[in-house]
Protein backbone atom coordinates (compact mmCIF):
# COMPACT_ATOMS: atom_id res chain seq x y z
CA UNK A 1 0.00 0.00 0.00
CA UNK A 2 2.86 2.35 0.84
CA UNK A 3 4.39 1.69 -2.56
CA UNK A 4 1.12 2.54 -4.30
CA UNK A 5 0.78 5.84 -2.43
CA UNK A 6 4.40 6.66 -3.15
CA UNK A 7 3.92 5.89 -6.83
CA UNK A 8 0.77 8.04 -7.09
CA UNK A 9 2.50 10.92 -5.32
CA UNK A 10 5.45 10.66 -7.67
CA UNK A 11 3.20 10.63 -10.76
CA UNK A 12 1.20 13.65 -9.54
CA UNK A 13 4.37 15.56 -8.70
CA UNK A 14 5.99 14.87 -12.08
CA UNK A 15 2.78 15.88 -13.88
CA UNK A 16 2.60 19.22 -12.08
CA UNK A 17 6.25 19.95 -12.90
CA UNK A 18 5.89 19.16 -16.59
CA UNK A 19 2.73 21.27 -17.02
CA UNK A 20 4.18 24.32 -15.25
CA UNK A 21 5.21 27.22 -17.48
CA UNK A 22 6.30 30.73 -16.73
CA UNK A 23 5.74 33.92 -18.70
CA UNK A 24 8.55 36.49 -18.72
CA UNK A 25 7.56 40.07 -19.40
CA UNK A 26 10.34 42.10 -20.98
CA UNK A 27 9.96 45.89 -20.96
CA UNK A 28 9.59 47.57 -24.34
CA UNK A 29 12.85 49.54 -23.90
CA UNK A 30 14.82 46.34 -23.35
CA UNK A 31 13.20 44.70 -26.39
CA UNK A 32 14.14 47.72 -28.51
CA UNK A 33 17.76 47.60 -27.31
CA UNK A 34 17.96 43.86 -27.97
CA UNK A 35 16.60 44.28 -31.50
CA UNK A 36 19.08 47.11 -32.16
CA UNK A 37 21.96 44.98 -30.87
CA UNK A 38 20.94 42.04 -33.09
CA UNK A 39 20.55 44.24 -36.20
CA UNK A 40 23.98 45.84 -35.64
CA UNK A 41 25.60 42.43 -35.24
CA UNK A 42 23.96 41.26 -38.47
CA UNK A 43 25.45 44.22 -40.33
CA UNK A 44 28.96 44.38 -38.96
CA UNK A 45 29.52 40.94 -37.45
CA UNK A 46 31.12 39.94 -34.19
CA UNK A 47 34.75 40.63 -33.40
CA UNK A 48 36.81 37.51 -32.70
CA UNK A 49 40.50 36.68 -32.47
CA UNK A 50 42.38 33.79 -34.01
CA UNK A 51 45.94 32.62 -34.40
CA UNK A 52 47.38 32.70 -37.91
CA UNK A 53 49.95 29.95 -38.04
CA UNK A 54 50.90 30.03 -41.73
CA UNK A 55 50.96 32.52 -44.59
CA UNK A 56 52.43 31.58 -47.94
CA UNK A 57 51.73 30.72 -51.55
CA UNK A 58 52.20 26.94 -51.22
CA UNK A 59 48.84 25.17 -50.90
CA UNK A 60 50.32 21.77 -50.05
CA UNK A 61 52.45 23.24 -47.28
CA UNK A 62 49.37 25.02 -45.88
CA UNK A 63 47.45 21.74 -45.79
CA UNK A 64 50.36 19.92 -44.12
CA UNK A 65 50.65 22.61 -41.45
CA UNK A 66 46.88 22.56 -40.88
CA UNK A 67 46.76 18.78 -40.38
CA UNK A 68 49.90 18.81 -38.26
CA UNK A 69 48.37 21.48 -36.01
CA UNK A 70 45.06 19.61 -35.78
CA UNK A 71 46.89 16.42 -34.82
CA UNK A 72 49.04 18.10 -32.17
CA UNK A 73 46.26 20.30 -30.72
CA UNK A 74 42.93 18.44 -31.12
CA UNK A 75 41.26 20.61 -28.47
CA UNK A 76 41.50 23.71 -30.71
CA UNK A 77 38.41 24.09 -32.86
CA UNK A 78 38.01 26.05 -36.09
CA UNK A 79 41.29 25.32 -37.83
CA UNK A 80 40.82 26.51 -41.39
CA UNK A 81 42.81 26.95 -44.57
CA UNK A 82 41.83 30.08 -46.44
CA UNK A 83 42.87 31.43 -49.81
CA UNK A 84 43.35 35.19 -49.84
CA UNK A 85 44.97 35.80 -53.18
CA UNK A 86 47.85 35.27 -53.74
CA UNK A 87 48.49 33.59 -50.37
CA UNK A 88 47.20 30.63 -48.38
CA UNK A 89 46.52 31.22 -44.71
CA UNK A 90 46.02 28.71 -41.90
CA UNK A 91 44.06 30.06 -38.94
CA UNK A 92 43.24 28.40 -35.64
CA UNK A 93 40.55 29.21 -33.09
CA UNK A 94 37.80 31.78 -32.73
CA UNK A 95 38.28 33.47 -29.39
CA UNK A 96 36.17 36.20 -27.82
CA UNK A 97 39.16 37.88 -26.18
CA UNK A 98 42.68 38.55 -27.30
CA UNK A 99 43.91 37.06 -24.03
CA UNK A 100 42.50 33.63 -24.97
CA UNK A 101 44.27 33.80 -28.33
CA UNK A 102 47.48 34.86 -26.62
CA UNK A 103 47.21 31.85 -24.31
CA UNK A 104 47.05 29.55 -27.36
CA UNK A 105 49.97 31.36 -29.00
CA UNK A 106 52.11 30.90 -25.89
CA UNK A 107 51.19 27.22 -25.55
CA UNK A 108 52.00 26.07 -29.11
CA UNK A 109 55.35 24.73 -30.25
CA UNK A 110 57.18 27.72 -31.75
CA UNK A 111 59.66 25.40 -33.47
CA UNK A 112 56.91 23.72 -35.51
CA UNK A 113 54.80 26.85 -36.09
CA UNK A 114 57.22 29.80 -36.26
CA UNK A 115 55.95 33.27 -36.99
CA UNK A 116 52.41 32.66 -35.75
CA UNK A 117 50.54 35.78 -34.72
CA UNK A 118 47.12 36.91 -33.49
CA UNK A 119 44.67 38.56 -35.86
CA UNK A 120 41.23 40.07 -35.45
CA UNK A 121 38.43 38.68 -37.62
CA UNK A 122 34.76 39.51 -38.11
CA UNK A 123 32.15 36.77 -38.03
CA UNK A 124 28.83 37.58 -39.66
CA UNK A 125 25.71 36.38 -37.90
CA UNK A 126 22.83 34.79 -39.76
CA UNK A 127 20.26 35.20 -36.98
CA UNK A 128 16.72 35.25 -38.29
Amino acid sequence: MKKLIYLLTLICFSYTQSSYSQQINIPADIKRLLEKFQSENKKSGMKRYCLQIYTGNDRDKAKKIKYSFMKEYPEVEHVITKRISPNWKVRAGQFETKLEALHLKNSINQQKFPGSFIIEIKILNNID
